[in-house]
């Protein structure tokens, strides 16, 4: 981080305080979740004779659902898709939310630390102390 005012510094910080209602904003919404992935695919049914056998596939599609001990697809019924997609999405919005929060929580850290710097005082050092850097800088 570049050499700012602590006034500077305190409003990055004052931004970044602003900046968090966004980041927290899809913890606070109530729709379910499903942590899964949700997936539109073509597939071939197998049926001699069929039209899929000749490259024209059959749309399909389902939700990949990863387990601890590995992943599971379940095939979606047509009236079922909106359902599975909404919930899916929501759940690829709070991981991508709490990716944001990290981001969010680092960059407050290391702002923290330049405010901290910026207010250092140093009277009644030694000269000699005064060329030492302190723990953490």
């Amino acid at each position: 981080m570049s050499q700012k005012t602590p006034a500077d510094l305190r409003q990055a910080l004052h931004h970044k305080l602003n900046e968090l209602e966004k980041v927290l904003e899809p913890f606070f919404d109530r729709a379910p979740v499903f942590p899964g992935y949700f997936q539109v695919h073509e597939r071939v049914c197998g049926k001699p004779g069929c039209r899929c056998t000749e490259g024209h596939l059959h749309p399909g599609t389902r939700v990949l659902i990863p387990f601890q001990d590995g992943q599971s697809s379940l095939s979606i019924q047509p009236e079922d898709v909106e359902g599975w997609k909404s919930r899916t999405e929501a759940y690829k919005q709070l991981r991508l939310a709490r990716r944001r929060f990290r981001s969010w929580q680092t960059e407050v850290a290391e702002l923290f630390d330049a405010i901290e710097k910026a207010r250092r005082s140093t009277e009644g050092l030694r000269p000699e102390d005064l060329k030492r850097p302190f723990r953490g800088d």
